[in-house]
C-alpha cells in the first residue's frame, strides 16, 4: 500500500507558532483538523487517519539575502582571506513554497566543485590530474570568493521568489473557490478591493 506525505502551513505569531510546537504531534493534528476538517474528500480522511506519531510541526522563517562583503567576513569581523564558506540552506535558507531549496544546494556543490578544482590540480607527467596544491594561478581565498558572488547572485532570485509565494500561498486568493488560478484570483481579489468591480 502506498503512503501519502502532507504539509500544511498558515500564518500565526512566532510565540504562538513555537507553542503549538512544544505541545506536541496530538496539538499539531488537532489545529490541522480544525482549520481542514471541513475541506472536501479526501482531506478530513487523510488527516484523522495520520498516525499521531508522523505529525511534526515547526516555525518557518525566512530571512534577508546576504551580501558578498558579509558572507565573506561571516562572523569573525573583516576577514576577506577566510577558508570557510557556506552553502545550500546555511548560506541562503528559503521557505519551501518554490520547491528551490534542494535544487540551489545542489547548484552550489556543483559551483563549489569547479572553484576547488581551479586550486587542487595539476597536471601530472601522463596527462591525468594530480590533487595537490596549485596556487599558482589561484588562491583557495580568492576562488571561494568568487564562487559566493556567483552563488548569491544565483541564488537570489529564488529566495526573493520563495518568500513571494509564502506570503501569496497565505493569502484568500491562493485557496478561492472555482474553476480559477491563483494569479486570477489574486486579481480579483486585488481589483476588489481597490475598487474595481
Amino acid at each position: 500500500e502506498g503512503e501519502t506525505m502532507w504539509q500544511l502551513s498558515f500564518p500565526m505569531s512566532e510565540d504562538d507558532a513555537k507553542n503549538l510546537s512544544k505541545r506536541g504531534p496530538g496539538a499539531l493534528k488537532t489545529k490541522a483538523l480544525e482549520r481542514c476538517g471541513a475541506w472536501h474528500v479526501p482531506i478530513p480522511d487523510l488527516l484523522q487517519n495520520t498516525p499521531e506519531e508522523l505529525v511534526s510541526g515547526y516555525p518557518v522563517y525566512d530571512r534577508d539575502i546576504l551580501d558578498t562583503d558579509t558572507l565573506r567576513r561571516g562572523s569573525g569581523g573583516d576577514d576577506s582571506k577566510s577558508r570557510v564558506t557556506l552553502l545550500g540552506d546555511a548560506a541562503h535558507p528559503m521557505s519551501p513554497f518554490k520547491g528551490q531549496g534542494a535544487n540551489q544546494a545542489l547548484l552550489d556543490a556543483v559551483l563549489i566543485a569547479r572553484a576547488l578544482y581551479k586550486v587542487f590540480r595539476e597536471k601530472g607527467a601522463d596527462g591525468a590530474d594530480v590533487w595537490t596544491r596549485n596556487e599558482k594561478e589561484f588562491s583557495l581565498e580568492d576562488v571561494l570568493g568568487e564562487y559566493e558572488s556567483s552563488m548569491l547572485k544565483r541564488s537570489a532570485g529564488k529566495v526573493k521568489a520563495s518568500a513571494d509565494a509564502a506570503k501569496f500561498l497565505h493569502t484568500a486568493a491562493a485557496i478561492s473557490e472555482g474553476n480559477i488560478t491563483r494569479g486570477a484570483a489574486a486579481r480579483e481579489k486585488t481589483s476588489y478591493v481597490e475598487g474595481k468591480k
